[in-house]
């Protein structure tokens, strides 16, 4: 990201404090998929941003813990 487009960043997210929580965990929910080397890493990390995430993403949150097996199992596809 550019200079310029961090100060637009920033100035976007000053003001609004939901979109600056929202957009602050959709970066560590990427973050999961980009750091952790292990399902089982990766699963402790999904439960730990699920707790964050509850009050701004409600209903999506109970499809996402309802997949959560699945969706670790892209780490068992990186770890080989």
């Amino acid at each position: 990201m550019s200079e310029q487009e961090e100060v637009k960043l920033t100035a976007t997210l000053a003001r609004s404090k939901r979109l600056s929580i929202a957009y602050h965990l959709k970066e560590d929910f990427r973050n999961i998929y980009e750091l952790s080397t292990t399902v089982e890493e990766a699963k402790e990390k999904f439960k730990q941003w699920l707790l964050k995430a509850r009050s701004i993403y409600g209903k999506i949150l109970q499809t996402i813990h309802a997949h959560l097996p699945g969706i670790c199992n892209y780490f068992i596809s990186i770890a080989k």
